[in-house]
């Protein structure tokens, strides 16, 4: 197909040039997030420097400060229904924190398990968390394998 039209994409309320999911969400509802964000972060006992890239540059995305620690396990998990009352809210939510949980390139069961509890608290089936799961993971993959693309002259480097 060199030389066609690239496929058309359909419409959807995703605005142009913004993060994927988190344009998504509310402010309130991202605030949530970058809470959970590093809830789940910080279960493997320390953040690491991706995790806290990937923190700072989420926070910068959705126009908030990197909130380290600000809030309790127990109180987000209680304001998440509320905050988040419709399946793609949740969805949302629930597949960028899976981004989280794999991007030091290890999913730790402490951080799988605070994603699974915020699943929990959102009334989210364990398998809708496990595609959340396969699909940062393959995503993850994509981006390494574009990092290592653009680092690789004509394979000579």
């Amino acid at each position: 197909m060199s030389g066609s039209a690239p496929a058309h994409r359909p419409a959807t309320s995703i605005p142009e040039g913004s993060p994927l999911f988190l344009s998504l969400l509310t402010p309130p509802q991202q605030e949530l997030f970058m809470q959970a964000a590093h809830l789940v972060a910080a279960q493997d006992g320390e953040l690491d420097e991706l995790e806290t890239a990937l923190l700072e540059a989420l926070g910068a995305e959705s126009n908030l400060e990197y909130l380290p620690g600000d809030v309790e396990l127990a109180d987000a998990l209680q304001r998440a229904p509320e905050l988040l009352p419709d399946g793609p809210s949740r969805r949302a939510f629930l597949l960028e924190l899976a981004g989280v949980v794999v991007i030091d390139g290890r999913a730790h069961q402490a951080e799988i398990d605070r994603l699974r509890d915020f699943a929990g608290a959102l009334d989210v089936p364990e398998v809708q968390v496990n595609r959340f799961l396969d699909y940062a993971l393959q995503a993850s993959s994509i981006v390494d394998t574009g990092r290592t693309l653009i680092a690789t002259a004509d394979g000579k480097d």
